[in-house]
């Protein structure tokens, strides 16, 4: 495959040129009434957001550490196996240890993005600045942790969810009004589930200076490479741009991020003593899954409900590489889901003649 098919949209199956119109992928369709298990699906959701019924079941404090490490490192909350997760202990406990002896709630900091959602089908479609069913998720898998966490320890949990949008602006250009007005609206989302003060945003332009990176960037330099890149890193720069875009620049933008990356996480390192979280776990960072069987970002696309005939409602991660393979639509459910969510993504597995 040479650089230009690489850079082109239709090479990796984004084909559509056009703003999505009625029978179109990704068009709300107001005329497609949903299938039944997705409003039950929602409906649990909602339901268990709102549960406040908890039976405490307290423990010896010296024990603690390695209950609460052994809750969030279960198949509910991590997809790392018990060999895997044995690196993040240590370190993992000691931070639980000391919020414990102060009596506080276990302070835990999640990077959940820059700000905004990755285009699935880059020069279609627009970028996504607003939160959806994965923030919905996610607040969800937080909630159901907490609760646990809560049976074994009273005081709970707290959620820094770490916005990198200073990341965002200096590796794709994307101005921090724009993320801020996502981070407004998902301020606004835990408000309608009176989630906070437990769960808090943590935005890096709120906190951080451009000046700041610029200082600390030379330490973390990465040239240009076009040699080593590969199709994903393609899909990648142009899925987070919203349009194509040729080898030099994707060269260029990766340097960037590998660059800006270690500025970041050295800087909110500084200024936040919770225990980081990632989706995906690098070898400094445990995972944390955003919705149930996760092993993905939610920032890399949108979060839909796969919906095939017979078989359970599950969420899954549509992107720009895999939507192609899916009939999928919007459908709003405004008597149901708080009012900072839009509408949610059906995803139906295309027939052959489609995909």
């Amino acid at each position: 495959m040479t650089s230009a098919e690489l850079a082109t949209p239709g090479a990796r199956g984004l084909h559509h040129r056009r703003t999505a119109t009625a029978g179109e992928p990704g068009h709300e369709d107001g005329s497609r009434r949903p299938p039944e298990p997705v409003r039950e699906y929602l409906n649990a959701i909602v339901a268990d957001l709102a549960a406040t019924e908890l039976r405490c079941e307290p423990v010896a404090a010296a024990r603690l550490p390695e209950l609460i490490f052994g809750l969030q490192t279960g198949r509910e909350f991590c997809y790392l196996s018990r060999a895997r997760v044995a690196p993040y202990r240590e370190a993992a406990c000691a931070q639980i240890a000391r919020d414990i002896a102060r009596g506080e709630p276990v302070h835990y900091c999640l990077d959940i993005g820059g700000g905004y959602h990755a285009s699935l089908r880059p020069g279609t479609d627009a970028l996504c600045f607003a939160p959806g069913l994965g923030e919905l998720l996610l607040l969800r898998q937080i909630s159901r942790f907490d609760a646990g966490v809560r049976r074994l320890y009273p005081p709970g949990t707290r959620f820094s969810l770490v916005i990198d949008n200073l990341v965002a602006w200096f590796v794709n250009d994307i101005p921090t009004e724009r993320t801020g007005a996502y981070c407004a609206k998902l301020r606004e989302l835990i408000a309608q589930l009176a989630l906070a003060p437990g769960i808090e945003l943590w935005v890096e332009s709120e906190h951080l200076t451009t000046s700041e990176f610029e200082r600390r960037r030379g330490a973390f330099h990465a040239a240009p490479c076009a040699d080593d890149l590969s199709c994903k890193d393609h899909d990648t720069v142009a899925r987070f741009l919203g349009r194509a875009c040729g080898s030099d620049e994707v060269a260029e933008r990766t340097a960037r991020y590998r660059a800006i990356t270690g500025v970041s996480s050295e800087l909110i390192g500084s200024r936040l003593d919770g225990l980081r979280m990632t989706q995906r776990a690098t070898p400094e960072t445990i995972c944390f899954r955003p919705f149930p069987g996760a092993d993905s970002r939610i920032q890399s696309g949108e979060v839909a409900l796969r919906v095939t005939g017979g078989k359970p409602v599950v969420p899954m991660l549509l992107t720009s590489h895999n939507q192609h393979l899916y009939d999928w639509y919007r459908v709003g459910f405004p008597d149901m889901l708080p009012p900072a969510i839009g509408p949610v993504i059906c995803a139906e597995p295309a027939s052959r003649s489609t995909a």
